[in-house]
């Protein structure tokens, strides 16, 4: 008789347990899928700022057509524009990822490799891509101040600087949620 309640005991323990590690395992998966759109949605701000960005440059290019001052400003369009590449490639990267984390019902290991493409392409177009946006932009601030035109891009610029800060409030939710999908084993 005391093996039997012991053996009932043993089972109603391994029960409780399995059950444990199951809600465990959904509230995992919950969590994981969180960090998920917390990135997601910060890529869609990062990419909203980038359009401001885009705009902002061409107004200015037209502006440097007007003032004449295109050639001078060509070196940092290169630059912008080589960023504006690294943007676009960390993008498609980082939809690529989407798509696998989807595609494999957001579980198993091909979905974990989707989410590590998504990771990967964010810092391509934040990393590479933002910093030579901005050395382009800083290049061709300089080419305008030193001609006494800074005035005649100011208005294109506070586009482009509302859409850098897009980019980078965009940025800082992204690493919030990759983080929390990097550590989501809180108890």
């Amino acid at each position: 008789m005391k093996r039997i309640i012991a053996l009932m005991a043993g089972v109603f323990v391994l029960q409780g347990c399995l059950t444990l590690l199951n809600a465990y395992g959904r509230d995992m998966e919950f969590k994981i899928k969180g960090a998920i759109t917390k990135m997601q949605d910060g890529l869609r701000q990062f990419n909203h700022g980038q359009s401001m960005v885009i705009t902002g440059v061409m107004l200015n290019k037209q502006v440097a057509v007007q003032q004449g001052l295109q050639d001078k400003m060509a070196p940092g369009n290169k630059l912008i524009q080589d960023g504006l590449n690294n943007m676009d490639r960390g993008s498609k990267l980082y939809t690529r990822g989407e798509k696998a984390w989807v595609d494999h019902e957001k579980k198993g290991p091909e979905a974990r490799v989707g989410i590590d493409l998504m990771r990967e392409g964010f810092k391509i177009a934040y990393g590479d891509g933002m910093r030579l946006v901005k050395q382009g932009l800083e290049m061709n601030n300089l080419v305008a101040h030193q001609e006494g035109a800074t005035d005649k891009f100011s208005q294109n610029n506070q586009v482009i600087q509302t859409g850098m800060q897009s980019m980078e409030d965009g940025a800082k939710f992204f690493m919030q949620g990759e983080n929390f999908y990097l550590k989501p084993h809180y108890f």
